[in-house]
């Protein structure tokens, strides 16, 4: 946590529509009963747009785990 800044965060709106149906990717940790947008800290010295792109690399790298081992 040393290199982020403590006031700032960033977080992400990823909107798709499938089955006809306009969604929104929200996360729910087991920790914390609440769901919300995908987003993290800004790094000291980090511009805000940059922070933002790697929160989104972040997350589809999680989903392509995600989707790599989830089975129904």
């Amino acid at each position: 946590m040393e290199n982020v800044h403590p006031a700032f965060s960033v977080d992400c709106v990823i909107i798709t529509f499938h089955e006809k149906k306009l969604k929104v990717l929200l996360n729910k940790f087991d920790f914390i009963d609440k769901w919300m947008l995908p987003g993290g800290w800004v790094q000291k010295d980090e511009d805000i747009d940059i922070a933002a792109l790697r929160i989104l690399k972040e997350i589809q790298l999680i989903l392509k785990i995600i989707q790599g081992t989830y089975q129904k």
